[in-house]
């Protein structure tokens, strides 16, 4: 079953003072499917993975999210780097 899908929706989520990016495809998953969700590790962010699950999106919900600091999510002023 293939599903047509627009862009992916870009959209934030209040974590305290932060906002951390996610991208989601919004379609519904097949049979009870539960979403793909993807959050990629230290280096990539979520916008680096949307291209290679392109054939995943059009037969299930995706959602790719961003950890703190990495993409368009944000990171807190101090106590937080990259070691």
């Amino acid at each position: 079953m293939n599903i047509t899908i627009e862009e992916p929706k870009e959209l934030f989520v209040e974590n305290g003072e932060l906002r951390i990016h996610c991208i989601d495809s919004e379609n519904i998953s097949p049979e009870g499917l539960p979403p793909l969700v993807i959050i990629p590790g230290m280096v990539n962010s979520a916008e680096e993975y949307v291209p290679f699950f392109r054939e995943y999106m059009k037969t299930r919900r995706c959602i790719f999210i961003s950890i703190r600091g990495r993409g368009k999510s944000d990171a807190p002023a101090e106590g937080y780097a990259f070691e």
